[in-house]
């Protein structure tokens, strides 16, 4: 009888060994990478700096407009919109009877972002939508982007990057030290220094703001792409359906641009007001036109800044704005 032995090696032992120290390295990783992550994506959209997740009601800090503005006019009482870009975002619209205003401008905003706002909006108990906005940013971009808000990206960017953690870090710091957000509860930006004028200033003789002027002159064309009013057009009046859908009114104003951009440029004004005449207000009789009007003086914009107009010309063009639409078109109920 002849018996077989076979020698013990150890490699079955050392195998499992092996395989333990492995799943013990890669769980304890896990819970060093997992842990930490989901840690700071639940920190972020708890706090909700950009307002994306409709979390945050009070206000931003430094977070991005276009998407606070989204969040926060959900919950704020009104009955009235204003949207546009930077312009209309400083415009206080609190002097108009019978309308209580969100401001939902936003800085940079196209006509794209404007369309998709209203889309996210309840317009059941809106009577007024405004539109406020230079007739280059509106007709420049028309057809040629889409909104941020539609980005199928934001879920990641707004709750799941470094990005917004550190927006959410700010904002809990400046929430914390109690820092003036840069809304009101309207919507409406807070002024800052920019948009202050000295006492007896003359632009004439102030070579900065001179300066400014002719280097804003240069940046970009100031009534460009009113050949893109036929895609324009349509998004316009399919807003307007929209709005007139649910018993509102759509006014859109193109803004005033400075006299001293326009001079600079070398633009002939009479012939800007008629090619927005025949191009657009007879077209589109829910438009009104500023561009070269009488408040495009230079007293109307901060030395600072010669593109923006002050907050409370903002408000005086608006007021006069609503009461020409309302006297051309008869529509005004509230």
């Amino acid at each position: 009888m002849t018996e077989t032995l076979t020698a013990f090696t150890g490699t079955p032992r050392r195998s499992h060994f092996a395989a333990n120290l492995t799943a013990h390295v890669l769980m304890v990783w896990a819970l060093a990478v997992i842990i930490p992550l989901f840690g700071t994506v639940g920190f972020t959209v708890a706090v909700d700096p950009s307002g994306y997740f409709r979390l945050n009601g009070f206000g931003t800090y430094r977070s991005d407009e276009l998407l606070i503005k989204s969040s926060l006019m959900q919950h704020r009482p009104h009955n009235a919109l204003l949207l546009g870009d930077s312009r209309a975002a400083f415009t206080d619209p609190g002097g108009i009877d019978g309308l209580t205003f969100f401001n939902a401008a936003s800085g940079g905003a196209s006509l794209a972002d404007a369309d998709a706002l209203l889309r996210r909006h309840d317009l059941e108990d809106i009577d007024l939508v405004v539109l406020m906005a230079p007739v280059g940013d509106i007709a420049g971009r028309c057809g040629t982007e889409r909104s941020r808000l539609d980005d199928p990206l934001n879920l990641i960017r707004y709750g799941a990057t470094f990005d917004a953690f550190g927006q959410a870090l700010s904002y809990l710091q400046h929430r914390i030290s109690g820092a003036i957000p840069d809304h009101q509860l309207d919507g409406t930006r807070y002024p800052d220094s920019r948009v202050l004028t000295p006492a007896g200033w003359d632009g004439t003789r102030d070579a900065r703001y001179q300066t400014r002027v002719a280097a804003a002159a240069r940046e970009a064309p100031l009534h460009s792409g009113l050949e893109n009013l036929t895609v324009c057009g349509e998004t316009l009046r399919a807003m307007q359906a929209r709005i007139q859908k649910n018993g509102g009114e759509f006014l859109v104003v193109l803004a005033p641009i400075n006299r001293d951009l326009l001079v600079a440029s070398g633009t002939d004004m009479t012939a800007v007001r008629r090619m927005i005449q025949h191009q657009v207000v007879e077209k589109f009789p829910f438009v009104v036109d500023f561009t070269a009007s009488d408040f495009s003086d230079r007293r109307n914009f901060p030395p600072r800044d010669p593109v923006h107009f002050r907050p409370e010309v903002g408000g005086t063009l608006l007021s006069a704005a609503v009461e020409e639409f309302c006297e051309r078109n008869g529509a005004c109920t509230w």
